[in-house]
């Protein structure tokens, strides 16, 4: 027996404790990226006091301050860092140990609530033996008592969710009370495009694809829409972007705001005209940055989730725009694909909307055949998956709402795109469809990709050609 196991044996027989699950938390942070296993164990109110064993208290206290610097905090690094006291923790073989004996990633969730639940027994304990010392000490009983309930009361509760199971009779009585109300066709967040909310109804629940090509205006309607919904319905949004710095977000957005070109925002070629809306959208924009997050260190797909579910436990979420989809990390299995990849990484999300009650808007680039690049399940789990379609001649954009689980597929939502502000709008009514600006060519070359049931889905029944004159 080593030095380690019989110090475990004698020192935590007394107190309720979980040595192996507390190995099994720091075998993964020493054996994978840290912050995918650090922020969910943060958003559980996990920290050196979750630790019984000593060695881990200092194990656990050295990889966070790993975590929160430069340093490297592989199992390499911190076995490294700890070379002084290795003797007392048991070993360089028992962090190696750790690593071996981690399990995987998707028993993080267990091992919280195994971790939690033996905090909250300590604390009752401890909580316990200072009430019957007191007791001993004869103090009043109506102290006694107020003390036991103060302390009571500071011991955080092990909240077990129960998922109330709707009946039948129950999911159809909703449903009617739904239809009655008109809820059920009620869009929970609108583009601020006329068009496109015309076609369009994304619902508290949904997972909703955006895809286009590299540069071809996904990130520009995920921000429109954004903005609409931060400013003009005073929703609550977070942004979670793996391409640009929130400073080139709250750019983008500004431009979009005052109507200045981004190229344009610099005060040598700025006038007194384009400052004064430069001030006004920062002021608007401003009042409506307590409902707005934006985060660019996040890349693996636990560590996002993690995040965005602490987030709306602070304060409950609306909408949440991921950008985008191929740049997230995930676990990958030896033999796993990139398409298998994605696909996880799709179900993550559409986990995620449903848990939580958000829409949450996906991009996607496309591949050279057009369609949703690296996964066919970033479609079959969306709701909605609406596609930038770039005309080459033109430059132009439109909005192909591909797929709707409930409501129109395969149209075209009218809108203008103005590429100096890289922003979607509503059509102006002397507008013409960019179709129409292109001679019909576009549309042509969108219906030769169509299957005969999509053209009659989008065109409706043709009537039957009347016979020729006898």
């Amino acid at each position: 027996m080593s030095h380690h196991q019989s110090a475990d044996a004698t020192t935590h027989h007394l107190l309720p404790s979980a040595v192996g699950v507390e190995k099994s938390v720091l075998g993964l942070l020493l054996s994978r990226n840290p912050l995918s296993t650090y922020t969910p164990l943060l958003a559980a109110g996990i920290g050196v006091d979750a630790f019984t064993y000593p060695a881990h208290k200092v194990i656990w206290e050295e990889i966070v301050a790993a975590i929160t610097t430069p340093i490297p905090h592989d199992c390499i690094s911190i076995t490294q860092s700890l070379a002084a006291r290795l003797d007392e923790l048991g070993g360089s073989h028992y962090l190696t140990e750790m690593v071996l004996d981690a399990g995987l990633i998707t028993q993080l969730p267990r091992y919280i609530e195994q971790l939690r639940e033996v905090m909250t027994r300590r604390d009752i304990i401890a909580t316990a033996t200072t009430i019957l010392s007191m007791e001993r000490e004869k103090i009043p009983t109506a102290l006694l008592l107020e003390e036991m309930g103060d302390r009571v009361s500071k011991i955080p509760p092990l909240v077990v969710e129960q998922t109330h199971r709707l009946t039948f009779l129950e999911a159809m009585e909703q449903a009617l009370a739904q239809i009655e109300s008109g809820e059920a066709t009620r869009a929970d967040i609108l583009s601020g495009i006329e068009g496109l909310d015309e076609v369009v109804k994304m619902q508290r629940g949904n997972l909703v694809v955006i895809g286009g090509a590299a540069k071809g205006g996904k990130t520009s309607l995920a921000l429109s829409i954004l903005r609409d919904a931060v400013t003009a319905q005073e929703k609550n949004c977070l942004m979670v972007s793996l391409e640009m710095s929130p400073v080139e977000i709250a750019a983008r957005l500004l431009s979009m705001e005052s109507k200045i070109p981004s190229s344009s925002l610099n005060p040598k070629v700025m006038t007194t005209g384009e400052y004064s809306r430069l001030a006004t959208a920062s002021m608007v924009l401003g009042r409506a940055s307590g409902r707005l997050a934006v985060v660019s260190d996040l890349f693996a797909i636990d560590q996002i989730t993690a995040f965005i579910k602490a987030a709306h436990k602070r304060s409950a979420l609306d909408l949440v725009v991921i950008d985008y989809v191929q740049l997230i990390d995930t676990e990958q299995a030896k033999n796993s694909t990139r398409q298998e990849s994605v696909a996880g990484v799709s179900r993550a999300l559409k986990r995620l909307a449903a848990e939580l009650g958000i829409v949450v808007v996906a991009l996607s680039q496309l591949n050279d055949n057009g369609e949703l690049r690296e996964s066919r399940s970033l479609g079959m789990d969306a709701n909605i998956v609406m596609k930038i379609i770039v005309d080459k001649a033109s430059q132009e954009r439109e909005i192909l709402v591909e797929m709707q689980r409930s409501g129109s597929s395969n149209v075209f939502a009218p809108c203008e795109y103005i590429a100096e502000l890289t922003l979607f709008k509503s059509r102006d009514e002397n507008s013409p469809p960019m179709s129409e600006k292109s001679g019909g060519g576009f549309v042509k070359k969108m219906m030769a990709r169509m299957t005969p049931s999509d053209l009659g889905e989008l065109l409706g029944e043709l009537p039957p050609e009347s016979p020729p004159p006898q």
